[in-house]
Order: C-alpha cells, then structure tokens, then sequence
C-alpha cells in the first residue's frame, strides 16, 4: 500500500503545480511541475502499481537535508500537505514530505538553468516492481543528443547502448561456443534490428533495473549532485535490504558508488560502453575490460549460486527488445553452461579482481572459459 499522499497528488496536479510555482516564484515555467514529474501524474489519476512499490519505499526512508532549501519553499510544502490533510512533521508523513521538498528543490534548479528537455524523469519505476530488482547496471547520465527515456541506455539510439548490445552478443557467443550449441546465440539480423531499436525491454522484465546517477541531462554540478541524493538513496536501500541483489557500476564516475554497497561481493565495475566508441581507441585496464571482466556471464554466475542454484533468477541475455519466444530453453542453456563450469573449476591467478560468491568466470591462455573456485584459492 502506498502512502495515501501520494495517491492523493496523483489525482491533484493543479495543486502539485501551484505548489512549485508559488515555491519558485516563476508563475509561467516553460515546463509544469507534473510535466517533468509527470510519472507522479497520470492521466487517469491512478499510479501505476509498480511506481507505487518505489514511492512506499521512499515514503519509509528517504531523507533530505533541508539546510538546501529556503524557508518560504518549505512553507509552501507544508501548507501543500496540510492542505490535503497531512501533517508533515508526523512520523507516518515525513519521508513523503523529505521526498516532496527534494522534488520541489529539484524542480527549482532546473527551472533556474533553463531546463526545456522533455526526458521521462523516474520512468524506470515502471519496468518492475522494487522488490523484483534482482540486478542493477548502474550509467551516468542520458545521451545529449536523444531525450532521455527515464532509463540507462534503453530505448536510446546511440553508441553506448549499441556497444552494450555488442558485449552482450560477445558474451553469449562464448558460451555458445563452451557448449558447442549455438540455438541460444543471436543471428545477424536480430542482432542488427535490436541495435536498431536500442530496445532493453527484455532485460528490464527479467528484473534488471538500468539505472542512470543523473536522471537529466544538463552540465550544471548542482543539479548533477542533486539527482544522485535520490540515485545513492535507492543504491543503498537495495544493497542493506535486498541481500542478493547485485550491481554493475559503468564508468570512472560510478566506481565511487561502490562505497554505497553493503557486501563487497555482489558488485563489480567495468568501463562504460563509451569508453570503446572513441576513435583512437582509449587505453583498458584489464581489471575494467569488458572483454576480460565479462560481466553478463559473472553477473549471472552471481545470481544463480547466491539463489540457491534456483534458475528463476537467471537472467536471458539474448531477451533484446521485448522478451523473445523460448525464454526457458535459453535459460536452460546457461543453467548447463553454469553448472559445468562450476562442477570442472580450474584455479586461476585472480590478482585484484573484485568476484561473486565462491566463483567467478576468466579466461584461460588459449582464451576458453574456466570457473574459479575463490573459497578453495584463498584458502591456498
């Protein structure tokens, strides 16, 4: 059940956006509060369920210091929710309130750096219900040059996301090629449309939560800061409350995040895909190199031994686009790719790596696949 002030502005965005105009003293903003909130407001006035299991979670943790905000902002809050029959200092209503202040705060700075861009801020609440999240891939912020679909590299036509569709295409090949089987492989031409479309839908139904730190586009530092109060609030209560949840931190940017993280097994980071668009190439650091890293595999590995060997956990990587036909079978695939490594593990020099569990996936010297047994190797 989500806070009731939430359903509430839900059906009232007049009073949301008199709120933050009276709060920003700009009577005729080029975009409305609930325009760039507007997944808070739905035509219909009735929140999307999934958006509403995020909300609950905020409304029983989210903190905002309100030394950022000025005083007449947060008179205009409070009358807000008095208005509608909610104290804001009671115990029940003040994360809401926490929440919504931040809101306007935010509202406030972009307003102020002429923010006009149409991105679907928050959007990413409606992929999946919180407590569905089994793995988080952590970006930076959306593209310039394309609107921002409220997720990290989703829907967006661009190089990074087709470089992420490429690592993924690679990965799955190698475990095609362990198993000598390739009916879970993608041909040419899937694989061509789904660069196409840039659609991740897939992996978002399968519980991958695609994440950016900054939810908009824009260069000015304190609007970047202000985005990650709320992105670093949900890393954390997904790390202290969802034990096996596991994380994928994309460029040099995200690496600090990895401090948000309880259990330092269930993280790992790796370059972002821009990394590998430029032209002359950049310099890799095999620790971050996708190509040595591989982390669809060992994100997978993660998933399946910390769940008890239980294959609802696992994710279908070749899912690009909306979830294909044979799901099952392809998951079937990746159980018996799982297992055999697992069950013929090789010791392997690991040097600093971060690792999942009791094993992790590298590469041999003729660049085949080995498991690694980390209990057995620390134990030598």
């Amino acid at each position: 059940m989500v806070h009731s002030f939430f359903e509430t502005i839900a059906s009232e965005p007049s009073l949301a956006n008199q709120c933050a105009e009276r709060a920003s003293h700009n009577n005729r903003p080029t975009r409305s509060f609930t325009q760039v909130f507007s997944i808070f407001f739905p035509e219909d006035g009735e929140l999307d369920s999934d958006v509403e299991t995020w909300l609950q979670v905020i409304a029983e943790g989210f903190e905002f210091d309100k030394k950022n905000e000025k005083r007449f902002t947060i008179w205009e809050v409070e009358k807000l929710f008095r208005s509608l029959g909610f104290h804001p200092k009671d115990p029940e209503n003040l994360c809401a309130y926490n929440f919504w202040l931040y809101l306007i705060w935010m509202y406030k700075q972009l307003l102020e750096a002429n923010y006009e861009r149409d991105d679907n801020v928050f959007r990413f609440m409606e992929g999946c219900s919180i407590h569905d999240v089994k793995l988080v891939i952590i970006g930076n912020d959306p593209c310039e040059n394309n609107l921002s679909s409220g997720y990290a590299f989703h829907d967006l036509v661009c190089p990074s996301t087709k470089q992420l569709l490429d690592f993924a295409d690679n990965e799955i090949d190698l475990v095609c090629e362990h198993l000598d089987d390739y009916r879970m492989s993608l041909n040419s031409g899937e694989l061509r449309e789904a660069k196409e479309q840039c659609s991740l839908w897939g992996w978002i139904e399968q519980g991958v939560l695609l994440l950016n730190s900054k939810l908009t586009f824009e260069g000015d530092e304190d609007i970047q800061e202000g985005w990650e109060i709320f992105t670093d609030f949900l890393l954390k209560y997904l790390s202290d409350l969802k034990e096996k949840v596991v994380f994928l931190f994309l460029g040099m940017a995200n690496f600090k995040k990895a401090d948000l993280i309880y259990r330092d097994k269930n993280l790992d980071e790796s370059y972002h895909p821009a990394h590998y668009t430029y032209t002359p190439a950049r310099s890799t650091n095999s620790n971050r190199d996708w190509d040595e890293v591989l982390p669809f595999i060992n994100l997978n590995l993660y998933l399946w031994q910390v769940h008890g060997f239980n294959r609802e956990h696992v994710i279908d990587w070749s899912s690009m686009g909306w979830v294909k036909n044979r799901t099952s079978r392809r998951v079937d695939y990746w159980i018996k790719f799982l297992s055999d490594l697992t069950n013929n593990w090789r010791l392997l020099s690991r040097g600093d790596r971060r690792v999942y569990g009791d094993f992790l996936v590298g590469r041999n010297r003729s660049n085949g696949l080995l498991a690694v047994n980390i209990a057995e190797d620390e134990d030598n």
